[in-house]
């Protein structure tokens, strides 16, 4: 754990439901009521469901479950990390009276709450329990009995594939965008993801089967999938490499540009794998509706919201005059950072293609420079892998103005998932709405007249 964390204390409230009634199991907190809390120190990850279940498993029973992340509110202060859970209820709601009392919507509305704030996300639960109307798309793993429905078939592939099956499937991950079981077999540990299928994301079982045919040495090929469930069986591919030294960074970047450079020629085959089409002029219609976002969902003022929207119609702009340079769309990973680079049976390869997409290469790329916090050599040594397209001054220009539409980008796909399956929390956030520069402010006019 970074120095950072050290200190932290985590607590994590969990609204369970009754198994037959519409009710959830409160507990008495002196002279008021609060959600059954599960303490522990460090500072949680709201989506690692291993350690989230085995917490509230040694307090509850193991017949509960972590379905979904409600909220996720870090007090950096206080140095306690504050998170809210719905679970699975999967056994008798009899058993886990001893410290609480079930609680029903016309009951909830006379107690006094230690954490008022909890009252809106229990009222909400109520109301589903009742039948009324979810407001957003569920993903699968939010549900109950996926859990069985998934290991079952992860399984069933182990024994099919010759694997012996030494210990119970585990769930360690998941989020509103994909979710991770992991099996450990006597030859090692194997891992089912089930992937979104939510518009301008990935088909990515499909799309890395390809990538996996197209680039053997690069990207990892799934063991089996399930392509309705969208679910994919994939090896153990080690740690991440968030710790590479300077040196297997630099290592990266090339290996990665020569990715983006042998994809241009299979954009088309691409396109028909599963790999969305989100080439900056695809994107224009996705641009008006970023005038409509709520600020209060992504958790930004409505002065930051406004400067953001007041400079939208520089988009296009920048688009326009990106294009100009001789720069050809390629593949691009979508979420490339050094989290998604593993080193695999002696050499680096690329994982995680849920946001795996056509579009230019620097928009890609821009978020990885700024993640992995490489010095201005690495850049140069990026774009000459590029100079077969452009000048190194031109390439230079192009870079800078895809930094601003590398936001943009994200901004649109993640503002859409939003749309889908509600402000979740982190996991659904876009982080600061910057204003939008001009392009005259990131490139020289002479360079523009060019």
């Amino acid at each position: 754990m970074s120095d950072d964390h050290e200190g932290w204390l985590t607590r994590r409230f969990v609204i369970l439901p009754h198994t037959t009634e519409p009710k959830i199991l409160m507990w008495p907190d002196g002279g008021s009521w609060t959600l059954p809390c599960v303490v522990s120190h460090g500072h949680g990850r709201w989506r690692d469901a291993e350690t989230v279940n085995s917490k509230v498993q040694e307090e509850l029973g193991d017949h509960v479950r972590a379905l979904r992340c409600l909220s996720n509110v870090d007090d950096h202060a206080a140095r306690v990390s504050h998170i809210v859970y719905v679970l699975e209820n999967r056994g008798s709601s009899n058993g886990i009276m001893s410290k609480g009392k079930w609680i029903e919507t016309e009951t909830l509305s006379a107690l006094t709450l230690s954490y008022p704030e909890h009252r809106n996300f229990i009222l909400g639960v109520l109301e589903e329990m009742k039948g009324r109307h979810v407001p957003y798309r569920r993903p699968p793993w939010a549900l109950p009995e996926w859990f069985e429905l998934a290991a079952g078939w992860f399984s069933e592939q182990l024994e099919g594939l010759g694997y012996n099956q030494v210990s119970p499937i585990e769930w360690i991950y998941n989020c509103p965008l994909a979710s991770i079981l992991r099996a450990h077999t006597t030859t090692g540990k194997l891992y089912l993801k089930a992937c979104t299928t939510l518009p301008l994301f990935a088909d990515e079982p499909l799309l890395t089967s390809r990538l996996a045919v197209l680039f053997p040495e690069r990207v990892p090929r799934p063991l089996a999938i399930h392509q309705k469930e969208s679910w994919m069986l994939l090896p153990d591919l080690g740690d991440p490499r968030r710790g590479a030294t300077t040196q297997e960074r630099g290592e990266i970047v090339d290996l990665f540009a020569r990715l983006q450079i042998q994809s241009i020629q299979h954009v088309e085959e691409l396109l028909r794998s599963g790999c969305p089409d989100l080439r900056p002029d695809k994107l224009e219609d996705h641009v008006n509706l970023l005038h409509n976002v709520d600020g209060t969902t992504y958790g930004v003022s409505e002065t930051q919201l406004e400067r953001f929207r007041a400079t939208l119609h520089r988009v296009k702009e920048l688009w326009e005059q990106l294009a100009s340079y001789g720069i050809p769309c390629t593949l691009a990973n979508g979420d490339m950072h050094l989290g998604n680079v593993a080193f695999y049976e002696g050499r680096h390869v690329f994982f995680d293609w849920g946001q795996g997409c056509v579009t230019h290469p620097f928009i890609d790329m821009g978020i990885f420079f700024q993640e992995a916090e490489l010095d201005p050599e690495f850049l140069e040594r990026y774009l000459s892998f590029w100079t077969s397209y452009e000048s190194m001054g031109r390439l230079q220009e192009a870079w800078a103005l895809a930094m601003p539409l590398s936001q943009i980008h994200f901004t649109i796909i993640y503002h859409h998932a939003v749309q889908h399956l509600g402000p979740e929390p982190e996991e659904m956030r876009v982080g600061d709405f910057e204003p939008i520069p001009s392009p005259r402010s990131l490139v020289s006019p002479q360079a523009q007249d060019t």
